[in-house]
């Protein structure tokens, strides 16, 4: 089968439920794919529709398709799909009426030109099977966004950001020990009437009078509170990072949020962020990675 860049965080769903809970759309596909099982049975046919593995293969062609800017011939895709499908071809036909419903819900023109090429020169018992899968989907279906196809690329990525703003933060920690350190380690003069006390840098007492205070009694800086970066506006991954962090390091924050519902913290956020946080979009995404 042919590799996508993304192949090494690329992840195929083990269940319906999965499938589900990552591309909420695919319910109604999987609904449909039932509804089509039980019209194969009617009419005597012995075909075995094997749900998750024809749906894995249509999210898998997508992915395949945006990455490949749709590129390639229409024989290229009819062979991945026989092959993931183990070389069935009625099967084959199955997933790509799958992925052609998929791609007329997607919204842009990649999209669009993608599906156009996969209806060209079809058999008319293929066009009969697009329109019979079609009339067993919800005709109020959910739509796809590219950022769905991207999920698993975008857990990586999020995976990076999360690594990458702990290691800004270790790093800036080790910076603060360093310099406490030299301070501690710097020469000290204290004036108190007629003596002078100097500690060196073995911390040796040459003059004796009343030592400074140990730098553990010293009452220390008051820590700034970590703020994560401002996510940009549609970036709904980002403000769900952007709250999972803040409530780590702002206990101001986490109270707040955790005291109101979901459009008091959009209404918060929106202030804060500068641009309009609609709290549909975000509790979707924060459902999508629970």
């Amino acid at each position: 089968m042919r590799r996508i860049p993304h192949d090494s965080v690329y992840t195929d769903r083990l269940s319906e439920r999965a499938l589900c809970y990552d591309f909420p759309a695919d319910k109604a596909f999987i609904d449909g794919l039932h509804a089509m099982q039980s019209y194969f049975v009617a009419r005597g046919s012995n075909i075995d529709i094997p749900v998750v593995r024809v749906m894995n293969t249509a999210h898998w062609l997508v992915a395949y398709l945006y990455a490949t800017s749709c590129s390639g011939e229409q024989l290229e895709y009819d062979a991945m799909t026989y092959n993931s499908v183990g070389r069935d071809k009625q099967l084959m036909y199955v997933s790509l009426i799958v992925l052609i419903a998929m791609l007329n819900r997607t919204e842009g023109a990649r999209a669009k030109a993608c599906r156009s090429m996969m209806l060209e020169n079809r058999p008319e018992d293929f066009y009969e099977g697009v329109s019979l899968y079609e009339q067993w989907l919800d005709g109020g279906l959910e739509h796809y966004t590219d950022e769905d196809f991207l999920i698993d690329i975008m857990d990586e990525v999020n995976l990076l950001k999360q690594e990458n703003q702990r290691l800004t933060y270790e790093n800036q920690q080790l910076k603060k020990h360093i310099s406490m350190k030299e301070e501690r380690q710097a020469p000290v003069i204290h004036v108190a009437g007629n003596y002078i006390d100097i500690h060196d840098n073995n911390h040796c007492n040459i003059y004796a009078t009343e030592p400074p205070k140990p730098l553990d009694e010293v009452e220390p800086e008051k820590k700034q509170a970590y703020t994560p970066p401002i996510p940009k506006e549609g970036d709904y991954n980002g403000v769900r990072e952007y709250v999972e962090e803040r409530k780590k390091y702002d206990e101001k924050f986490r109270i707040a949020w955790d005291s109101h519902n979901l459009k008091q913290n959009c209404d918060m956020l929106t202030r804060e962020l500068g641009w309009l946080v609609d709290d549909h979009s975000l509790g979707t995404n924060i459902n999508r990675h629970r």
